[in-house]
């Protein structure tokens, strides 16, 4: 019984903390933040980053974990201002991320990644804005309180806080950089391009570059800054594609250090006399949600075309008898094998080289009763002979099906490794 109770909180318990621990680190940055009448919300990043991570079988105790965290992290807020109020207002907050995720599962094509990136971008949009919208006119029904001027400012915040946070987060997470890329050369530009990233962010937001436009360029109004700031997502992007989705991650931590420091300080790109005390950091936190969906794009359609060459070359059909779990090959390449090809005829071999985080979602694909008709598509890593993990697309139809046993036809197909998978923000959103 309590190895059964030990290895529960080990398998669903233990992979909370992190988020928790990021999640209550996000929110003092967040407090420090908000203290200059300035909103910025970066722990919405953490939560959505979570879900989409994280197989939607953990969904619910995460969703418990962030309510949780949201109640104690405003624990002064809840004993002095209407506590049953702000605790369902912290709880439908939570839930908008839960729907966000849902929206990517269902309404995106599977296994496609920049779909899916799309799609979690309308959704965030979406029903944030449909979430705050409700949680508004609640608040001025319960409380005869008119919100209406903080409305677009928390909205704004709610949303630039997950685009932003999030892609820095998954990046971190997805460190699939092909090992090609490992080397002297690539390690040497990468810290070269972050030197000059720093030195360009501190010439650009301590003001240097708009005096030097004062005094000598006498560029139009807030053409210095544009330039400037486009340099600052050019090396971004050039650090990203050095290093992968780490890169990315380090030069957004980057720029958002700046940023954030200088914009509280009035100085900088991001600050204008003439907007109201909220603004500038807002503007900032729109700039970094920009630079990051820019950068996730390029991610996906550079690993697109990099894939594009032996995307679908290499596959292999199979019979599968799911009475017996016996599977029959055709073509299949001796490299592709896990182990000898007679490991490969038995369902249970198999499964076992599939990774364990796809392993269940493939066992049902073959064994879980399902209606005859169109074809179904599941996709998962793979360990072949010679240690790589592969991505494997499995298109399977039933063949012929009886009371006791039905025969599937299928194919697999090599879309990429695993090593140098597209650099999605999707994490594990299709897992069961």
């Amino acid at each position: 019984m309590w190895h059964k109770l030990f290895g529960y909180l080990y398998k669903n318990i233990v992979p909370l903390i992190p988020w928790i621990i990021l999640y209550y680190l996000m929110s003092i940055l967040s407090t420090e933040l908000n203290n200059s009448d300035e909103e910025s919300w970066y722990q919405s990043g953490v939560i959505m980053a979570a879900f989409l991570w994280s197989p939607r079988r953990h969904w619910l105790l995460l969703f418990i974990a962030f309510f949780l965290a949201e109640v104690t992290a405003n624990i002064p807020a809840l004993a002095h201002e209407h506590p049953v109020i702000y605790t369902l207002i912290f709880m439908a907050l939570t839930s908008t991320k839960v729907l966000i995720a849902l929206s990517v599962q269902y309404f995106s094509r599977k296994y496609d990644e920049l779909s899916a990136i799309v799609t979690w971008i309308v959704s965030t949009i979406i029903l944030n804005l449909i979430m705050a919208f409700l949680i508004y006119s609640f608040v001025q029904y319960y409380l005869n309180v008119a919100l209406l001027d903080t409305f677009w400012e928390n909205y704004s915040s709610e949303v630039t806080g997950i685009l932003s946070a999030t892609p820095v987060i998954m990046g971190f997470l997805f460190t699939h950089i092909n090992q090609k890329y490992i080397n002297l050369k690539n390690v040497s530009l990468g810290i070269t391009a972050i030197i000059l990233l720093i030195g360009a962010a501190e010439l650009i937001f301590n003001g240097t570059i708009a005096h030097v436009d004062k005094a000598i360029l006498h560029l139009p109004p807030g053409v210095s800054s544009l330039l400037s700031l486009c340099l600052l997502i050019i090396l971004s992007i050039i650090l990203s594609q050095i290093w992968g989705n780490p890169g990315g991650s380090i030069a957004l931590l980057i720029i958002a250090a700046f940023s954030g420091y200088y914009t509280l300080r009035e100085t900088g790109p991001f600050f204008i006399s003439s907007l109201a005390d909220e603004e500038p950091l807002l503007i900032a936190q729109c700039f970094l949600a920009i630079a990051a969906l820019m950068m996730m794009f390029i991610r996906v359609l550079t690993s697109y075309k990099d894939n594009g060459k032996t995307m679908w070359q290499i596959q292999a059909n199979y019979h599968l008898e799911t009475g017996s779990g016996k599977f029959h090959w055709d073509n299949l390449p001796a490299w592709f094998s896990a182990a000898p090809h007679e490991d490969m005829e038995d369902i249970g071999n198999v499964l076992h080289h599939i990774h364990t985080d796809d392993r269940d979602a493939a066992a049902e694909h073959w064994q879980q009763p399902w209606d005859a008709g169109g074809p179904r598509v599941i996709r998962f890593r793979f360990k072949s002979r010679q240690g790589s993990w592969l991505w494997i697309t499995d298109v399977s139809q039933i063949l012929r099906q009886d009371p006791h046993t039905r025969t599937i036809v299928g194919c697999w197909k090599v879309s990429s490794t695993a090593n140098n998978a597209p650099a999605s923000i999707m994490g594990r959103v299709w897992q069961s």
